[in-house]
């Protein structure tokens, strides 16, 4: 009917002024004129008739709802929308639904609900529950830069050093390193740790390799006094060598 009644002969401008004249239109002309089957005004059968039957509409909005099929990857995270969640690791490597909706993200396997997260529109910040990871993950998630400073602080100020000099690097990510200098103490206790660090820094080689291999060396029990530090070194090893005798030395 609004095809082939209202529609020809009509140019609208927009959509605001094609609903407000099709509204006219049906309580004005169409539901108001006889119906060819029901023989009956359409206005008048809805108020007598269906009205009645109506029910309230819901008091939030539907939720449009889209689902994808997706991989739970080794780091117990699936990937939707370039954005990812965590979920479960029991279900590491298995075939996933997720169901996106514009606030939420629910996780399903077989039917069953397994992770919920809050929706996420920042790709490079993965929304990560602890509960969902394996014990090792956990550790490495829990013990996080504010506690591998806490922790070094506790040990000393050179280990605090090194701690920091390790998660402030410009180009790499070191907080795996920094955890590992931390759990160093566990083996060799923090004494002899906190003079290691001491000997990293003071030869500039700091590193986890560089302190693990002077505790494993006991070099830690070395004092630096009796080293030869770059200061120490002759002019020569210092880029000041004069490679010339003065005029003032020429034999004549």
């Amino acid at each position: 009917m609004v095809k082939n009644n209202f529609t020809p002969l009509r140019a609208f401008t927009s959509l605001q002024q094609a609903n407000k004249a099709l509204k006219q239109w049906v309580l004005t002309t169409a539901g108001t004129r006889k119906h060819g089957t029901t023989k009956v005004q359409p206005l008048s059968r809805f108020e007598s008739i269906e009205k009645a039957s109506l029910k309230e509409l819901p008091t939030t909005p539907v939720e449009l709802v889209t689902w994808t099929k997706a991989k739970l990857h080794r780091d117990c995270h699936v990937k939707v929308n370039h954005c990812r969640y965590s979920a479960p690791f029991q279900y590491a490597l298995l075939e996933l639904w997720v169901a996106s909706t514009q606030t939420t993200v629910r996780i399903y396997h077989q039917h069953e609900l397994v992770a919920t997260h809050a929706r996420s529109f920042e790709p490079d910040v993965p929304k990560t529950q602890l509960a969902h990871l394996p014990h090792n993950a956990k550790v490495f998630f829990e013990q996080d830069a504010t506690w591998c400073l806490a922790q070094a602080k506790s040990i000393g100020v050179h280990c605090s050093k090194v701690i920091e000099c390790l998660l402030n690097h410009p180009v790499k990510d070191l907080l795996r390193a920094a955890q590992s200098v931390i759990r160093l103490a566990t083996s060799y206790g923090t004494k002899r740790l906190e003079q290691a660090c001491l000997r990293a820094i003071h030869f500039n080689t700091i590193s986890l390799h560089t302190i693990k291999t002077i505790l494993k060396s006991s070099l830690d029990h070395h004092t630096l006094d009796l080293e030869q530090s770059f200061d120490q070194l002759g002019s020569a090893y210092q880029g000041q060598g004069v490679y010339q005798r003065q005029s003032s030395q020429a034999r004549h």
